[in-house]
């Protein structure tokens, strides 16, 4: 006696794994992009922002920013001399002595997280001419 099978039976073992496999990573996509959705809505109200600002042999790039409070502003040296970022005025820093790095080399960074409001000077301690300008915003 023969026996009936159903399409579903009548198709390979292989090709049963293969069809579950694949509706297991359409799922599995699915929450990816659910959770990369929700984190990033709710990172925007919950994360700090970053920025940036290059030093180059001709000064910061950009010369001022301004950011909201909370924000990671990132000092990258994109020059071959070493630079010290420090608060005006110079040579003591006293307008926000918080902001005061190492000496940089080359590809090295400094972070700094903007929270005190206002708009702030600051220099390069080894090259005083070169001068920046931190605006931060609530």
């Amino acid at each position: 006696m023969e026996e009936k099978l159903t399409p579903t039976e009548r198709q390979s073992p292989l090709r049963r794994v293969l069809i579950v496999a694949g509706g297991f990573a359409v799922f599995v996509v699915a929450v990816v992009v659910v959770t990369v959705l929700v984190s990033h809505i709710s990172g925007k109200q919950t994360s700090s922002q970053v920025a940036t600002v290059r030093i180059t042999p001709n000064g910061f790039v950009p010369a001022t920013l301004a950011v909201k409070a909370g924000t990671k502003v990132v000092w990258t040296n994109d020059d071959q001399t070493l630079h010290q970022i420090t608060a005006n005025p110079f040579p003591k820093g006293t307008d926000l002595p918080s902001l005061k790095s190492q000496i940089l080399n080359n590809a090295q960074d400094y972070t700094y997280v903007a929270s005190a409001s206002g708009s702030f000077g600051y220099h390069d301690q080894l090259h005083p001419t070169i001068n920046g300008t931190l605006v931060v915003k609530k």
